[in-house]
């Protein structure tokens, strides 16, 4: 047996006592935090073994795990759709109250322009895609992110007013074949160095956004946000480290959340679909130790689920140190370390979550504006 398979199973039966305690968790326990606020993790699981990856988000209590599909995976073809492995994590899930957001992105190439920027420019093919997977998944697949980090350079970058377009589109195809499923904006990310060279800024973003009509095409604003080297509750500009921009804080979500107010929109839910702080052993430019990782997630959970507006925080991530090439970023923001064990984190999100009740009831966001015609979210 190799040492990651050990580790891997060592994890395992981790996993099986905290669940075991979790279950016998007095379901009577008061909750301090905010009614239906959902805690989530963001996971890798597209051709791999779904099996200790869900069995560890159950462990810690968490009820929603959050799975990037990138179109050109499913559709490669236009009109032959590869869904096994969304199948596969789907039933995988089934026996578990965890709810499923899905963050849609980068279009097959043939459905892009010459360029090949990876944004669709064929919506008919868009909404056709859309209308086949809403179909399949109706009741299973909770939320849809729409064209995450959006705002940034690259592969997924595009201007306001035309985003504004996709997310109608994508709107009109997902409530057509799933009207009770969560339609969430692309998260809005950070954008460091010069603005226009790696992308623009997401308060801009969001102010243009608005502006161009699109805030009728989303139920939930989608937010990511990088703590850097700073601490969750610190202001932003309030500290002396190495990243002191408003965007390298946690607490930037409050100027998104002005902007959402300044435009009509304070009845509408923000997600927080993409938290977290990169560790590394001793210290660096961005990073955190994994105490302190372990540290600042708590903590930002605690704030998080106190406000009103925000109704599901996901940790960027689980599982993606185990599948990504050393050195890679996203093996540095994970919950367990390439050979499987479990980072800090891990456990002190699992403790965290027996302070309230295991299974809170789904954040509600399916219809626009009216907080007395949301309904449920399927379980």
């Amino acid at each position: 047996m190799t040492p990651a398979k050990a580790n891997m199973i060592r994890l395992l039966m981790i996993v099986m006592v905290f669940v075991m305690l979790l279950m016998l968790w007095p379901a009577c326990i008061s909750i301090s935090a905010q009614s239906g606020f959902g805690y989530g993790v963001a996971v890798q699981l597209w051709g791999q073994d779904p099996e200790p990856v869900i069995n560890g988000v159950a462990g810690m209590g968490f009820d929603w795990l959050r799975q990037a599909v990138r179109w050109a995976d499913v559709e490669p073809v236009e009109g032959q759709y590869y869904w096994e492995p969304l199948d596969i994590l789907v039933a995988a899930v089934g026996p578990f109250r965890i709810k499923v957001l899905v963050a849609i992105y980068d279009a097959p190439d043939w459905a892009l322009d010459d360029g090949g920027s990876g944004l669709p420019v064929r919506l008919d093919a868009l909404s056709a895609f859309l209308t086949e997977m809403a179909t399949r998944y109706r009741g299973r697949i909770a939320a849809y992110e729409i064209w995450p980090g959006v705002n940034r350079a690259g592969s997924n970058g595009i201007s306001p007013a035309g985003y504004a377009i996709l997310l109608q589109t994508a709107y009109n195809a997902l409530k057509t074949s799933d009207p009770m499923c969560v339609v969430v904006s692309g998260g809005l990310e950070p954008v460091l160095g010069e603005e226009g060279v790696n992308g623009m800024d997401d308060v801009a973003y969001l102010t243009e956004l608005y502006r161009a009509g699109g805030g009728q095409w989303f139920d939930v604003l989608g937010v990511h946000l990088n703590g850097y080297d700073n601490p969750p509750d610190a202001l932003p500009g309030s500290q002396g480290g190495n990243f002191e921009g408003s965007q390298r804080f946690f607490l930037h979500y409050e100027e998104l959340r002005q902007v959402m107010v300044e435009y009509g929109d304070a009845e509408a839910q923000m997600w927080l679909t993409m938290v977290g702080w990169a560790s590394a052993d001793g210290s660096g430019q961005g990073y955190v130790t994994e105490e302190q990782q372990a540290e600042y997630l708590v903590r930002a959970f605690e704030i998080a689920s106190h406000e009103p507006f925000v109704g599901l925080m996901v940790v960027n991530n689980f599982n993606y140190a185990t599948l990504v090439p050393a050195g890679d970023i996203m093996g540095a923001f994970s919950l367990l370390r390439p050979d499987w064990t479990a980072r800090p984190a891990f456990m002190a999100l699992a403790r965290m979550r027996q302070s309230v009740r295991v299974w809170d009831e789904a954040p509600i966001a399916a219809e626009r504006h009216s907080a007395d015609a949301m309904p449920d979210v399927p379980d």
